[in-house]
């Protein structure tokens, strides 16, 4: 019995130390990752949003938007006097169409008339928040939207900030700078419904993940973001991201399937995360 007990117990001591050895190392950490898709998450959502409500106040196209928020324009009259201040505002909380929960106030200030076609340019939204919270998770900083153009009714946007930052429920935040061009694909026709509009976005993102380190994130394969999957995700493309002092790590999003998967790779290695 005594010497059952002592290969037992040398048996589990070598499965011990195995499964310490085993353990994963900083090179294994993905948070930069699960940061970036959510910074990437925050600013589509600011996009939309702003370009939402700017076709139907300040446009002439109608959607399909939340109709519960508190929408001013300033100033209202004269019609034609830009530039005009949209503030969109929550107030205490908006169960939206996207089911997500919203509070607090996105302001935008337009310089002229909200109307995407071939022969507008110039057209600028300068976009801030205040205390503005999507459901436990709150957005601060400045955003700025450009339309480059429509070609081939695609019309084009570039995305730009430089200062966002998304603290989470329990204190911890991410930081980051984002230079994006967002092409509308699909849905611009349809002035009734949001729910099939699809864009595809290109560009990349500097940052530090919630536990203060750095990265750079650049997409390879422009991302599918579709309005209509899941309250708006991305569905397809890749993105190369190199954290501060770590291997990069590619970040696959699939072949469009509406299921907020996507595969990580690690020095050669794939696991799914859920996001």
């Amino acid at each position: 019995m005594k010497k059952i007990a002592g290969i037992l117990l040398i048996i589990f001591l070598f499965l011990h130390i195995s499964c310490k050895k085993n353990l994963p190392d900083a090179n294994n950490d993905i948070q930069s990752v699960l940061d970036n898709i959510c910074a990437d998450d925050a600013m589509d959502g600011v996009f939309t949003t702003i370009n939402d409500y700017a076709t139907n106040y300040l446009g002439k196209k109608g959607t399909l938007i939340d109709s519960n928020s508190i929408v001013t324009i300033s100033p209202q009259f004269p019609l034609d006097s830009f530039p005009k201040t949209m503030i969109i505002d929550y107030g205490n909380g908006v169960y939206c169409t996207d089911g997500k929960t919203r509070k607090g106030k996105i302001i935008a200030v337009l310089n002229k008339r909200w109307i995407i076609d071939s022969i507008t340019n110039g057209l600028t939204a300068e976009v801030t928040t205040e205390k503005y919270i999507i459901d436990n998770d709150q957005l601060a900083g400045s955003f700025i939207i450009t339309f480059n153009g429509n070609s081939d009714n695609q019309p084009s946007f570039t995305v730009n900030t430089s200062n966002a930052k998304l603290t989470f429920e329990n204190g911890e935040n991410t930081q980051w700078i984002a230079n994006k061009t967002t092409k509308w694909i699909s849905g611009f026709e349809n002035i009734n419904d949001i729910n099939d509009d699809v864009f595809l976005i290109t560009g990349n993102n500097t940052g530090i993940n919630r536990k203060g380190l750095g990265y750079e994130a650049d997409i390879i394969s422009p991302l599918r973001y579709e309005v209509g999957c899941l309250g708006g995700t991305v569905t397809q493309g890749k993105l190369e991201i190199i954290p501060q002092d770590i291997s990069k790590r590619t970040l696959n999003f699939g072949d469009g399937d509406c299921d907020k998967i996507a595969k990580v790779t690690i020095n050669g290695v794939t696991v799914d995360i859920s996001f």
